[in-house]
């Protein structure tokens, strides 16, 4: 449960340095390239900023945030998007997919890849974490929202099923130094009828590479809330979002 806790933990940690900051305490002048325990030293391993500094009060790493629009880890959401993208092309059914190969980067085979039986397990992260359950989610239902990872949709018969046509194997080329394409899938599928279709995805529809439009955000935005907190106050709260620089009162978004 730690891994949902991670992004909360981490924005709890500024909001306490930037309120503490603002009552006057200090901390190490130099704590990112001093003589001791430097930061850079510590975490790149260079004794300066380098390019981390570049366009330093100009450029805001907050304005490349990447986004996911299906609730699972980065290496499946892309093979889920290359399946997706294979059956729409051409039509296919469940019922029409003999065999899928899922070539993968290293990284996404490690995490990724495990013998998964979503009847076995009711943990809904093991589901988001697993390739092979994202592909056959993906290939029953055609879409990968909260509501393919849940206790219940990982309890059908049909996805344990088709979890044995599922092949993760390694792509050498997508473990490039760098870790540019760690995320990179391509997808063979094998038909009933013998017929073969390959295609791959390099980018995450979300990620800084391949961004998504603000109408995308929104709906994703809505998607989740508008079941929590009803389809008007969602959308009153989606439009406050957008005017949040010019926002007199920030607690006026408290209201939703």
């Amino acid at each position: 449960m730690a891994k949902a806790l991670h992004s909360g933990r981490a924005a709890q940690s500024g909001l306490y340095a930037a309120l503490l900051a603002g009552i006057g305490y200090t901390g190490i002048d130099d704590v990112l390239d001093g003589a001791h325990g430097r930061f850079f030293d510590a975490f790149t391993g260079e004794p300066a900023a380098g390019t981390v500094a570049t366009g330093l009060g100009e450029r805001w790493e907050m304005l490349d945030v990447g986004y996911k629009l299906s609730p699972a880890s980065n290496g499946s959401i892309t093979a889920m998007q290359t399946l997706a993208r294979i059956m729409a092309k051409h039509r296919l059914e469940a019922e029409n997919i003999e065999r899928i190969i899922a070539y993968v980067s290293t990284n996404t085979f490690h995490h990724c890849a495990f013998a998964f039986d979503p009847r076995e397990t009711g943990s809904v992260l093991a589901a988001q974490m697993s390739l092979r359950y994202g592909l056959s989610v993906m290939a029953l239902d055609k879409e990968a929202t909260p509501a393919q990872f849940t206790p219940e949709r990982m309890q059908d018969d049909r996805l344990a099923d088709f979890l044995k046509k599922i092949e993760p194997r390694v792509w050498p080329e997508f473990d490039e130094p760098g870790g540019r394409f760690r995320l990179s899938s391509r997808i063979e599928v094998r038909c009933t009828d013998k017929r073969v279709f390959i295609d791959e995805t390099l980018y995450r529809k979300g990620s800084v590479e391949e961004p998504i439009s603000l109408a995308e955000i929104e709906d994703k935005f809505l998607s989740l809330a508008v079941p929590v907190i009803g389809k008007e106050k969602a959308h009153a709260c989606a439009a406050r979002i957008q005017e949040l620089e010019s926002e007199v009162d920030v607690r006026n978004l408290v209201e939703f």
